[in-house]
């Protein structure tokens, strides 16, 4: 199998199907697969901590909006894909993934979609925050992606354990 078991090619994108509100209650952090860490997001760890925080014992555990923008103009790849939340960029889809959603959200036209994330890290086990993606629940219309099992570039474990992260943000400006 490659890096997706199927991807839905038409022209038409997929439809919403996670209703807004969706990080209010706790069915994403009890119910949802383990969501993939598909993000490089070394280069942009200041820019998750203004997010978040700084390294704290029970760490951070945070649903958010994560925004992915198709970058063609991007010099170090064509197919690039930027990762935004609440407005600031935290990093970029990984090359081998953005070489399958780029070209899938050009042929529908999309210049983004929207996906539900969470930013998870930032204790004492792993200091550096990172952003995994349910790249199945959409926010908006995108294309309908089903990952194959090759892809577990996750080293930690799901459900989170009790105690672990925040579900809030603190208003940072």
């Amino acid at each position: 199998m490659g890096l997706f078991d199927r991807l839905k090619r038409g022209p038409e994108a997929m439809p919403a199907n996670v209703e807004p509100g969706w990080a209010e209650g706790s069915e994403w952090r009890e119910q949802w697969d383990m969501p993939l860490n598909l993000v490089r997001e070394g280069y942009y760890q200041e820019a998750l901590v203004r997010l978040c925080g700084r390294v704290r014992a029970q760490g951070y555990l945070i649903p958010v909006e994560s925004v992915l923008v198709r970058e063609p103009q991007n010099p170090h790849d064509r197919n690039a894909i930027r990762v935004e939340v609440r407005g600031a960029m935290v990093g970029h889809i990984r090359r081998e993934v953005a070489a399958v959603l780029g070209p899938a959200l050009d042929r529908m036209r999309l210049p983004s979609m929207t996906v539900c994330a969470v930013i998870r890290g930032g204790g004492p086990e792993w200091e550096n925050l990172g952003i995994h993606l349910w790249m199945d629940r959409r926010l908006s219309p995108g294309p309908g992606l089903e990952f194959s099992g090759d892809l577990a570039i996750v080293t930690i474990g799901w459900p989170p354990h009790d105690g672990e992260g925040d579900h809030s943000y603190v208003e940072r400006r």
